[in-house]
């Protein structure tokens, strides 16, 4: 009979400390991208969200904001939610923007190795250091289900030459957005503490639903352009797009009636390389376009002035 009351207690106490839990966690979601967050707010006692930031006029005007100030970071960067955990001077940021990965990938599940790859590796590139991020790590982490793969970072952010924050980051682009829950530590260096608690974070993170794959324009990098002015008849077109893709270069003089079109395939890894040969002297209007299976059509433009020496 006391072995019995013993688990009955116990199994009471557990239940309890579930629903104390559960009570404490509050859940935000989000039509776009289609996204939810479960928040303790035990641990982050002041969650900023962009309907509430009047609420929180008092703790902006304390930190030095207003609620028009907080409102624009949160429109520039795409903030979802702003949980600051003071006690473990941290702040977890969830974020959603439409940018130019975004739009280039879609899913990042969807894509093939090589293009993860190079979504992951140009975290240590110019395109971030420029934005003031400088990258340690950069790392893929399959976390299964619905959720699937995130990049796993670790970083430093620096204004004016300044480090201005140190954080982890759990990144992803799903559902035609760029999303991000970020870990931030200021004034301080990071502890491995502040990657569990960003661990636990994405344990009340999900997607409401998983959007379907469109068709994506083709990936179109030229890294031999056009010149912009020659006293050649001739240049070559070198760049890389889709594996076996096609490439057509469309060459329209803005001073007679002629037009040339030159074609190319590309290899294996993508790369291709077109000679473009120009008939007489003029202005000319260039027009490289990609194609592939399964994409859009991707072009660029060019303007060439073709004068003999």
């Amino acid at each position: 009979m006391k072995k019995t009351l013993c688990l009955a207690a116990t199994l009471a106490l557990l239940l309890a400390l579930v629903c104390t839990a559960s009570a404490a966690t509050t859940a935000y979601s989000f039509n776009e991208p289609q996204i939810a967050l479960g928040i303790d707010q035990s641990i982050y006692e002041t969650v900023l969200t962009l309907s509430n930031l009047a609420e929180h006029e008092d703790y902006l005007f304390a930190n030095g904001y207003t609620v028009e100030g907080m409102t624009n970071i949160f429109n520039s960067n795409g903030y979802l939610v702003y949980a600051v955990d003071a006690e473990n001077n941290r702040t977890l940021v969830l974020s959603a923007q439409i940018t130019v990965d975004s739009e280039m990938y879609f899913d990042l599940n969807e894509q093939d190795n090589d293009m993860r790859k190079e979504f992951r590796t140009a975290h240590k590139g110019d395109a971030y250091t420029l934005l003031g991020y400088s990258y340690s790590e950069a790392a893929w982490k399959n976390y299964g289900g619905a959720l699937q793969r995130f990049l796993c970072t670790k970083y430093s952010f620096s204004e004016n030459g300044e480090i201005e924050h140190r954080g982890y980051q759990r990144k992803t682009i799903r559902n035609g957005y760029t999303i991000t829950l970020d870990m931030q530590v200021r004034d301080r260096d990071l502890k491995s503490a502040d990657e569990k608690a960003l661990e636990q974070a994405m344990d009340n993170f999900s997607f409401i639903t998983i959007a379907q794959m469109p068709l994506l324009p083709a990936k179109l990098s030229v890294s031999s352009e056009p010149p912009t002015s020659t006293s050649s008849d001739s240049f070559t077109v070198k760049g890389t797009t889709e594996k076996k893709g096609s490439i057509t270069i469309t060459v329209i003089s803005l001073t007679s009636s002629s037009a040339n079109v030159f074609t190319g395939t590309a290899n294996s890894s993508g790369s291709f390389s077109v000679k473009v040969t120009l008939p007489e002297t003029g202005i000319y209007s260039v027009v490289i376009e990609a194609s592939a299976d399964n994409s859009l059509k991707t072009q660029f433009s060019y303007t060439v002035n073709y004068q003999k020496k």
